[in-house]
């Protein structure tokens, strides 16, 4: 018997200073998608999110509302959660930095670092960001036209000087940089890579990992005057979600000690260099394997630029939802936003997309095959007997190739051109019924032919409706229920066979996807 594959898949853990918005829904579902379609393709997967709940900035945030650090977060951690069941993420795990077991074991990381010579106490001045949680050394930072130093991202920074712990890593950056280049597919998309070679590595600093001007965090066990400093504690949470070094380290053994796991961290790409950088360096002290890849994203942005408060053009999914549904907003992400550049969201665009590709393309090709399937044969699908069209072969051997494409396409995470296949196959099969003329078949009394082509076009509304599954989440469950489907039908092993169909009774059919008309203003 094979083994069966593994494939572990983590978003970052967001912060939890305020609401969640555009982006983190983004993230959010590409991975939930990735994990449901692994899922599909038959492996055992771990899907992990979560919230990052320490820091200066929280702590802050709690003084203004005049309520305790955990009571934000607890709040926070719900509104985040809320959001996740609206739009059908599937995790395994929703881990929160204040978990007891997750403090214990970052203490434990610190102390056996400490000993190992990996951090030392030294004196920190610099620049700092509240809303970044990042130093910044005098190279990297941005002068306004006011005089006013700033972050990268624009926010404004603080001079700062404080005690502080330090991680060496000022001499990994030939190992890093050596590591880059015999793993290409470690960092995706490459130039991704190169940017942390010439923005970082090149100027590789130790860093500076505790801080002692804010106590909402976890304590030093060997000096509790210091906190841990976000990274440390965060992107720790891939291990600790595991229970690496609790009293339960069964899924750290499962899918971290095993170099098969196919290990994947999705984020955007402003974070890519605490995980292209810190993470595998933790890691690589630890003594634990690199996850396999670090799939960095690029940002939604709005035609006003990046999104900001100041600029009013912040996207709350939850309107979202409201106003289109989840199967909608799902697919439009992944359909029209390319995971490997930034993209502009666009709900024009969205309305397009839905009446283009759902409505139109999926939707009217069930309404159309069992709305035939009740004129013509008393919603009975005939028996399979091959291919009797003449066009028959054309469209089965697309069918197989694009099965094929789907999969290639997910595990090289081009979930858009995944998508691509699966229109092709619809674009296809309303060829194929325009070509055949149905209409013309039954009234010339050509059972035969239009037999096959009922059974024909049952199969493409198997076939798309399992490989968009994994997104169309409340959508196939109306396809399946009105198909007369179980779940042994929306498997890929059920998807080479044509003769499960026999005879098989399906229900009348409802729209799935009803149009989105625009009043013209």
């Amino acid at each position: 018997m094979l083994k069966q594959k593994k494939f572990f898949i983590s978003t970052p853990i967001y912060y939890s200073s305020g609401n969640p918005h555009i982006g983190h829904a983004y993230t959010t579902i590409i991975a939930d998608v990735l994990a449901r379609y692994k899922r599909l393709f038959g492996y055992d997967v771990f899907f992990l999110t979560g919230m990052d709940e320490h820091g200066q900035k929280i702590q802050q945030k709690a003084f203004e509302e005049n309520i305790s650090p955990k009571a934000l977060v607890d709040r926070n951690s719900i509104i985040f959660l809320n959001l996740w069941k609206r739009l059908n993420i599937s995790f395994s795990k929703f881990i929160r930095t204040t978990q007891m077991d997750h403090e214990e074991s970052v203490q434990k990381v610190f102390s056996y670092l400490y000993k190992q010579g990996k951090i030392y106490l030294g004196q920190w001045t610099g620049y700092y960001c509240v809303s970044c949680e990042e130093n910044y050394n005098p190279a990297e930072i941005i002068k306004s036209q006011d005089n006013i130093m700033l972050c990268r991202m624009g926010h404004k920074l603080e001079t700062k000087s404080e005690e502080s712990y330090f991680y060496k890593m000022s001499d990994q950056a030939p190992f890093l940089k050596t590591y880059y280049q015999n793993h290409p597919n470690f960092i995706i998309p490459n130039e991704r890579a190169n940017e942390m070679v010439n923005n970082f590595l090149n100027n590789l600093e130790d860093l500076s990992i505790s801080r002692t001007t804010f106590d909402w965090g976890i304590p030093i066990a060997e000096n509790p005057k210091h906190v841990i400093y976000v990274w440390l504690d965060a992107l720790m949470n891939y291990l600790t979600a595991t229970g690496y070094l609790s009293n339960n380290e069964e899924l750290f053994q499962k899918y971290w000690c095993d170099n098969e796991t196919e290990i994947v961290h999705l984020l955007s790409k402003e974070i890519a260099r605490f995980h292209c950088i810190y993470w595998p360096i933790f890691l690589n002290d630890l003594q634990i394997r690199f996850p396999s890849t670090i799939l960095s994203h690029g940002w939604i942005i709005t035609k006003e630029g990046k999104m900001s408060k100041s600029l009013g053009n912040v996207i709350d999914p939850n309107v979202l939802i409201d106003t289109y549904g989840v199967d909608a907003l799902r697919y439009y992400l992944m359909a029209d936003l390319s995971l490997f550049r930034d993209a502009i969201f666009s709900e024009d665009n969205l309305i397009e997309t839905y009446n283009t590709q759902l409505a139109n393309s999926y939707g009217n090709m069930i309404s159309r095959t069992l709305g035939m399937l009740k004129k013509y044969r008393n919603n009975i699908v005939p028996k399979y007997v091959g291919c009797v069209l003449k066009n028959d072969e054309k469209l089965e051997n697309l069918i197989n190739k694009n099965i094929e494409l789907v999969q290639e396409n997910i595990n090289k995470y081009s979930i858009d051109k995944a998508l691509n296949c699966i229109q092709e196959i619809l674009v296809e099969a309303n060829k194929y019924v325009e070509d055949n003329k149905p209409w013309e078949l039954a009234k010339n009394q050509q059972e035969q032919e239009l037999d096959s082509l009922l059974v024909h076009l049952v199969k493409v509304i198997q076939v798309t409706t399992t490989l968009l599954s994994p997104i169309l989440i409340e959508g196939s469950k109306k396809a399946v229920e009105q198909l007369n489907f179980d779940e042994s039908f929306l498997t890929l092993a059920s998807l080479a066979s044509y003769d499960i169909f026999n005879y098989h009774k399906v229900n009348d059919s409802k729209p799935i996807f009803a149009r989105i008309i625009v009043e013209k203003q």
